[in-house]
């Protein structure tokens, strides 16, 4: 027997489906697991072989090229695709793709799937399962991506388990080891606690501006101590390097850890202040809460930092729903509207519940 999940996106799109992961290895124990994935060429996306260790919840990983322009490229690709899985012999799909894509994608996929001679599938039912972003206001709260996964998994008989994987469980002494290293070049910290802060994020459209970061990092500075540790991507370090200029301390760890690393450096911090990003959702699988802060461009609590603990700012707007990845006519309005006092009196309070905690332990 040979399972094929297929599941595409970005870093985000992988963490939140690690449930989802660990409940098919459970399911499927002994039996081989190949992921297939699109390729993000050169967009700078984060593909799931960098997050995935081989052997953990996937043996082996199959990509392809999605972003064929021509209609002669796009069939060569898919006919070449269908050729390599038929001689991969697959019996078993398991279909992990975000929830809501259209009905008419869906069938064509288990079509193709069906062609390529894999008979068995799981994960499909549900898939386009969401409502209208367009017709609904206020915009309703909305089960977590996460939860849809798990309950369309179970809905064809696969046990879900909702619980995010211990990081032991998946990551390698080696991903321990880079942040000692890293942490050993570094000035020392004075053994204050760590802030995770997210300030970035690939699309504008989620981005809070810059100089709020700083007002409220400096204010937690002052009352807290903190040190501030930026995360992110090779293209927030700049921003790091200019928040922790302006702060006068604190490390700079966008673009110097790679995932898995990034993960297990967060999991040393006491929380995360950031944008709706793939950081924040590494903050998550890390164990810490999260005082995140959100656009209105989609649901509330579809991408939510998933489980309890955590602090979402996020304002309802007449335009919500707009899925803009650059938002021009309204410049961030969901955004501009949440000010540096409001997210900081929810450092506060996340800073006081976390300080309580200690104290117990």
């Amino acid at each position: 027997m040979k399972v094929l999940v297929f599941h595409t996106g970005s870093l985000g799109d992988t963490l939140i489906a690690l449930p989802a992961f660990k409940s098919i290895r459970e399911h499927f124990k002994g039996v081989h697991i190949t992921l297939l994935s699109d390729n993000q060429g050169d967009s700078g996306l984060i593909n799931p072989k960098e997050i995935l260790k081989e052997g953990v919840f996937v043996d082996s990983f199959l990509r392809y090229n999605a972003n064929q322009s021509g209609i002669q490229d796009k069939l060569r690709e898919t006919f070449q695709l269908a050729v390599l899985l038929r001689k991969q012999r697959f019996d078993t799909l398991i279909y992990l793709i975000r929830t809501g894509r259209p009905y008419i994608s869906v069938l064509r996929d288990l079509v193709f799937f069906r062609i390529a001679g894999i008979k068995h599938f799981y994960g499909y039912r549900y898939a386009s399962k969401l409502p209208s972003r367009k017709k609904l206001r206020p915009l309703p709260f909305i089960r977590h991506e996460t939860d849809n996964l798990l309950f369309r998994l179970e809905a064809m008989g696969i046990k879900a388990n909702g619980q995010m994987p211990k990081l032991h469980d998946w990551l390698s002494e080696e991903d321990f080891e880079c942040v000692n290293k890293w942490v050993s070049t570094l000035p020392y910290d004075g053994g204050r606690p760590w802030l995770a802060i997210g300030p970035g994020s690939k699309m504008q459209g989620k981005v809070w501006p810059k100089e709020r970061y700083f007002e409220v990092v400096k204010r937690l500075i002052y009352e807290f101590d903190i040190w501030p540790v930026v995360f992110g991507g090779q293209e927030d370090r700049m921003l790091g390097e200019y928040l922790i200029r302006q702060l006068g301390r604190g490390y700079v760890a966008a673009g110097a850890l790679k995932v898995r690393p990034g993960i297990v450096a967060l999991s040393r911090c006491i929380y995360y202040l950031g944008n709706d990003t793939g950081t924040m959702h590494m903050a998550v699988v890390a164990g810490i809460p999260c005082v995140a802060v959100f656009s209105a461009r989609d649901f509330p609590g579809l991408w939510y930092p998933y489980g309890e603990g955590h602090i979402v700012i996020r304002k309802v707007l007449p335009c919500e729903g707009c899925m803009l990845e650059t938002c021009v006519k309204q410049k961030n309005k969901c955004l501009m509207d949440i000010s540096s006092d409001e997210v900081y009196e929810a450092c506060r309070e996340m800073m006081n519940i976390r300080m309580k905690n200690e104290m117990v332990k």
